[in-house]
C-alpha cells in the first residue's frame, strides 16, 4: 500500500512541475542551438563580427523552432479532422455531399430504396440538377432514353416533363410535388 501512495505522489508531482521542466529544456536547447552555430558559422565564414554571427544563430534557430511548432500544429490539426470525418457513417457522407451539390438527398434516397439495384431508370430532372442524382441511384444505371428504362425518375418536374414517352411508364408513386418515380407500366 505505501509504495502505491509513492508512485501517484510521484506522478503528482511530475505533471506539476512538467510545464517548468519542459521550458528549461527548451532554453537549454535554443541556448545550445544559438552556440552550436555561433561556432559553425565562425569556423565557415571568419571575418563576420561577432554580433552579426549571434544574429545569424539566434534568426536560424528561432525560425526552425516556429517551422517546428507550425509543423506540429498542422498535423495535429489534420489528425482532429480526420477524427471527425470518421465520425460519419457512409450514408452520412452521401447526405452531406449531396446537399453540397444542392441535390434533393431524402428523395434520391427514398427512390434509391424502392428501385431495384440492377434496373435502369431515365431521369427527368429540372436543368440545375447536376450529375449528383445519378451517383446517388447507383449501382442502378441511368440510360439516355426513356424507351431503354425500366423505371422513370421525375426529378422537380412533373409527369408532362416526360414527353409522349412518359406514357409508356405506370402509375406515379409520388415522394412529394413533381418528385417521384413510376414503373414501366
Amino acid at each position: 500500500m505505501r509504495d502505491i501512495g509513492r508512485q501517484a505522489l510521484w506522478r503528482g508531482r511530475r505533471l506539476r512541475y512538467g510545464g517548468a521542466v519542459t521550458l528549461l529544456l527548451e532554453v537549454a536547447g535554443v541556448v545550445a542551438g544559438v552556440w552550436i552555430l555561433t561556432s559553425l558559422i565562425r569556423s565557415y565564414v571568419p571575418g563576420l563580427e561577432s554580433f552579426r554571427v549571434a544574429v545569424i544563430a539566434v534568426a536560424a534557430v528561432v525560425g526552425t523552432i516556429i517551422a517546428a511548432s507550425q509543423f506540429s500544429s498542422a498535423v495535429t490539426t489534420l489528425d482532429q479532422q480526420a477524427h471527425a470525418d470518421r465520425a460519419y457513417t457512409p450514408y452520412d457522407a452521401v447526405i452531406a455531399g449531396s446537399g453540397a451539390a444542392g441535390a434533393n438527398a431524402l428523395f434520391l434516397t427514398w427512390a434509391g430504396s424502392l428501385i431495384p439495384a440492377r434496373a435502369t431508370y431515365y431521369l427527368v430532372d429540372h436543368p440545375d440538377v447536376g450529375f449528383w442524382t445519378t451517383f446517388q441511384l447507383m449501382p442502378r444505371r441511368a440510360v439516355a432514353s426513356p424507351r431503354d428504362a425500366q423505371w422513370l425518375v421525375l426529378y422537380g418536374v412533373g409527369r408532362s416533363a416526360a414527353g409522349p414517352a412518359g406514357r409508356f411508364f405506370g402509375n406515379e408513386i409520388a415522394y412529394a410535388p413533381n418528385f417521384g418515380i413510376a414503373p414501366r407500366g
